[in-house]
This record gives C-alpha cells, structure tokens and sequence, in this order.
C-alpha cells in the first residue's frame, strides 16, 4: 500500500528540482505547476519592489501567489495605479502567458539588465502558482549572481508608478487585501477639473454682556477730588462677517458726597472690529452717547443755569473709544466672555457749545463735575450665542 505513495513523492521531487534548473538556464523553464506549489524559497537579502504587469494571467492571483513564495519583495501591480515612492532597487515582470507556447516571462532590473525565461504551459489554475515560483527562483538566482542577463540597457516598455520623494524616503507597500475569486482590475480615476465648494461665510454672533468699572476726570475743572464714580452698563453685542462689530447699551453711574448725590444715565451706541485668536479676542470700538444726570440734594432736585442765566439741560453729549482685550471659552450652544475693558470719553453740556461744567446746591456743599475728558475702567462678563451663517 505504500509503494504507490513513495513513488509519487519521488516523481514530485524531481519536478521541483527540474524546474529549478531550467529557470537558471538562460531562455526556457519547464516548471510544473503542480509540482512547485510547496517548494520553499531561498532568502534574499536585499528586498526590491517588484511592478508585475501580466497579459492573459490574472495580476491579483500572481500577486497574492508571490506574497506567499517572494514575501520579502514589496508588490505592485501596475493594473491599479499605485504610486510609490522612488525605490532604490526595483525589478519590472512581465507576464504573456496569452499565447499557447507557456508564459513568457521578462524581468528587468533598474541597472538596465535584462532576463529572458519561459514557463511550459499547464493548468490555467496552476500558473499563477507556478510563475510566482519561477519568479522567486529567479529572483534568488539573481541575488547570489548564479545567472547572466539575456540583454543589457533595457528599459520598462511602460512608464512605472514612481513619484518623487522627500529626503529619506520610505518605499510605498501596498498592503493586499485577502484572496478573493478573480477581482476585476480598478478602473484608472479620471483627473477631475471641478472647482471647489464656495467657503460657507462665517455666522453671525451676538450676545448679552454686563460690565461694571469706575471712571476719572483728567484735566479741568478741578474739584475735590477727580474720582467720578462708579457703575454698571447692559449691552448688546452682534459680530458678523470677519469681525465686524456693532453694539447698543444702557447704564447709570453715581456719586454721593456729603448730603449730594450725582447720577449720570448713559445710553450710548458703538460700532468697532472683534479680532479673534484661539481663545484670546480683542474688541476695539468707537461710540456717542446721550447722558441724562440729576444732582440731588436730600429730596429736592437741582436745577443749574448756564453762563446766560438760563436753565441748563439735565443732559450732556459724548463721544468715546473702548478697547476690550479677553477670553472666549467655547460651550456646546455659544461661548462665554470674560474681559477687562478701558474708555477715554470727550462730555459736554450744551450751554452755547459743548462745555464741562462744576455742580453744587450751596457754597458749602462739595462740588461735582460733568464733561470733560474722563477715563473708565473695569470689567466684564457676557455671552457669544450663534445666528445663522449668512
């Protein structure tokens, strides 16, 4: 019962070691396909990037057969238009196996050399298997200088897939997927002229802020002292575009000194630009306001005349600059604002012109001002919802 067995073995080896043979002679192989499926390849110590172009053999099968016979060599089928980068050493293969006299088969190496051999033919199904094998012989024949090339200064017949590399470049690998029944080769992609999508404009913003600060006069009239005093503004941002910005607020500021107290209404509006960096922003604006003040003595509300003895309006005009150096810290529906903020403001009263005045009830009682050139200062607090993109 064993002698059938140890014959078949026998005549399985002497295939294998005929084949062999014939690849390292120059021109023809006799590989059998059956016979070569197991044979085990010998190692070669520089690896190179093998383009495998293939007529009348499928290239996916002979690229998946010399990943299991040639595993240390990078593959590339030239069918899918893989770009690598610029190897230092590569070999062209050429497969015809669409003629009836077994697969020719060409290598060509990048120093131009040139080897020529031929796979008699056999079952369609074995020849990938067997021309992968021929191929690894070859290929280790070629390594340890047991061959000579057919011809020499040979250059591909097809352009190879070779794009320039950066210093220090690393060879692309294409990393094949697993065995699948004979895959249809990927259709080459066609260089497409569309422009791209118009960038959609940046939204609109706008939000609720509330800031409270102190304010000072600098220069005339001189009183007691040149603190103002303090108070609080509700505003109303909205940013648009790159960062253009337009604000509306009102608020109070008072001062109370002996039995007087002085509060000044503000309500005011400002246009400027909010820079945005990461989450740093700056806002910087200029504005007019209306202030209407009252100066009150215990229940009794004074009324002031002007140079021309006659009533002075219980309002002043101004003009003014803010800068608004802060932080945005974004949330899931807006972001929160949380800045530090100065002012330089011009304030008149209309008496014949625009002019600072000096407020009492009595000789006695400390004196306020109102106008001329003040500085404000504080702090704030407020949100960045999201509008619609415009």
């Amino acid at each position: 019962m064993r002698e059938p067995r140890t014959t078949a073995l026998v005549t399985e080896l002497a295939a294998i070691v005929a084949a062999t043979a014939v690849l390292l002679a120059p021109g023809t192989s006799s590989a059998q396909p059956g016979a070569v499926e197991e044979q085990s390849q010998p190692s070669v110590d520089t690896p190179r990037v093998l383009f495998v172009a293939t007529d009348g053999m499928s290239e996916q099968a002979l690229l998946e057969a010399l990943a299991l016979r040639a595993p240390k060599h990078p593959r590339v089928g030239l069918q899918s238009k893989t770009q690598v980068t610029t190897p230092e050493q590569w070999v062209y293969i050429n497969v015809d196996a669409s003629g009836s006299n077994g697969v020719l088969l060409t290598l060509i190496l990048e120093d131009g050399r040139a080897f020529d051999r031929t796979i008699e033919p056999g079952e369609v199904q074995e020849l990938p298997r067997a021309t992968a094998v021929g191929i690894a012989n070859l290929l280790a024949a070629i390594e340890e200088q047991r061959v000579v090339a057919d011809r020499h200064e040979i250059a591909p017949p097809q352009p190879l897939p070779i794009a320039e590399s950066e210093p220090e470049p690393e060879p692309e690998v294409q990393h094949l997927p697993e065995p699948e029944p004979e895959p249809e080769p990927a259709p080459e992609p066609v260089a497409s002229e569309s422009k791209p999508p118009p960038a959609k404009q940046a939204a609109v913003d706008w939000g609720p802020i509330l800031l409270g600060g102190v304010a000072v006069g600098i220069g005339p009239p001189t009183i007691e002292s040149p603190f103002l005093g303090g108070g609080g503004t509700l505003r109303v941002d909205v940013r648009w575009g790159r960062g253009g910005l337009l604000g509306v607020g009102a608020g109070a500021m008072g001062l109370s000194r002996s039995r007087l107290a002085l509060v000044r209404y503000r309500i005011g509006v400002l246009g400027g630009y909010n820079l945005r960096a990461k989450r740093f922003e700056l806002s910087t604006a200029a504005g007019v306001f209306v202030e209407p003040w009252q100066l009150r003595g215990g229940s009794e509300l004074a009324v002031f005349q002007g140079d021309n003895e006659e009533e002075l309006p219980n309002f002043s005009l101004g003009v003014n600059v803010r800068v608004e150096p802060g932080l945005r810290i974004q949330t899931k529906r807006g972001a929160v604002r949380l800045f530090a903020w100065g002012e330089l403001a011009a304030v008149g009263v209309i008496d014949e012109g625009l002019r600072a005045v000096e407020l009492s009830i009595s000789e006695s009682d400390s004196g306020f001002r109102v106008g001329g050139i003040e500085a404000a200062f504080g702090l704030g607090i407020g949100l960045w919802l999201p509008g619609r993109p415009r």
